[in-house]
């Protein structure tokens, strides 16, 4: 299982790097590839950023940074996975 440990790390692409590691040794339905797994990482993080876009267009409240911060932290966690 793969856990997300709340520390700092020297190297910034550690998060992605285990998570594409944890990815490629679980069961898929279609072939693995590093690069499909990034591509499909990065659609969801990018639709996390319309969504917010959207949100703020669409109300007379948009979120402060600090809500968006949050969403987009959590949004990010969801789209590695």
């Amino acid at each position: 299982m793969f856990i997300i440990e709340d520390e700092k790390e020297e190297d910034d692409t550690a998060f992605a790097t285990r998570t594409l590691e944890y990815a490629s040794k679980v069961i898929h339905v279609m072939e693995f590839t590093r690069m499909r797994c990034l591509e499909a990482m990065f659609s969801l993080i990018r639709k996390g950023v319309e969504n917010v876009l959207e949100y703020n267009e669409s109300t007379d409240f948009p979120l402060e940074n600090s809500s968006i911060e949050k969403f987009m932290t959590k949004w990010t966690i969801f789209a590695a996975i």
